[in-house]
């Protein structure tokens, strides 16, 4: 049970520093905070601040969409939005996950404009601002594109879930191991006790009143 108990314990520490590097792999953990601290400080720009995405969501505009991203964002946050494009994982601070960045409550369609426009110029980062080189319908057509085949806020989700099932599996699983060895090592113990109590007895050095007493002392702290 000793064992039992040890390579529990073992797999829970193993468990848990496997799962928070999976955790810290997963597109959520890994995107820039830069650009969302900013934003917790100073807001959005006033001429950028109620602005949603006039262009419909159709085949056409995601596919334009997608050919936008590919020419001017792909080199930096890579094809799949997360940050790792070539050119992106020379530069210090790294290219935000997008993928990851879309599923913030802040990500609203002026902010992930207002990004896009501007760049990093603000933030000390190597974004460059596109305002000058795409149109406001290309801007936003890549936002589409963004939003519609780049997000990862359901598998980020799902993680999370998975994440807090398989830890809470664990510490249930510890724990009930725990207290099975805490219970039987005070079984044993008494039962040990009652072995001795009984050759006492059959030796004669205590009485059979004192015996009898005894006995139910030590079945009491085993109940």
């Amino acid at each position: 049970m000793k064992k039992l108990v040890l390579i529990l314990i073992l797999a829970l520490i193993g468990g848990g520093i496997s799962l928070a590097q999976m955790m810290g792999n997963m597109p959520m953990m890994r995107h820039s905070m830069i650009r969302h601290r900013y934003v917790m400080m100073n807001g959005i720009p006033n001429e950028y601040r109620n602005l949603s995405n006039p262009i419909r969501a159709n085949k056409e505009n995601i596919k334009a969409g997608e050919k936008l991203y590919n020419t001017y964002c792909a080199l930096c946050h890579g094809t799949k939005g997360y940050g790792d494009g070539p050119t992106g994982q020379t530069l210090n601070p790294s290219p935000s996950n997008i993928a990851s960045a879309v599923c913030m409550p802040m990500a609203a369609d002026s902010y992930l404009f207002w990004t896009i426009a501007e760049g990093g110029k603000n933030l000390s980062t190597a974004m460059p601002s596109f305002k000058g080189a795409l149109s406001k319908e290309d801007i936003w057509k890549i936002i589409l594109y963004v939003r519609s085949e780049l997000s990862a806020c359901w598998g980020e989700r799902w993680g999370m879930w998975i994440f807090m099932i398989v830890v809470w599996i664990l510490i249930i699983l510890g724990a009930v191991a725990i207290f099975r060895w805490v219970t039987s090592s005070k079984i044993q113990s008494s039962e040990s006790a009652l072995d001795i109590l009984k050759k006492r007895y059959a030796k004669g050095e205590i009485s059979e009143e004192e015996f009898n007493k005894m006995k139910e002392e030590i079945t009491e702290r085993r109940d």
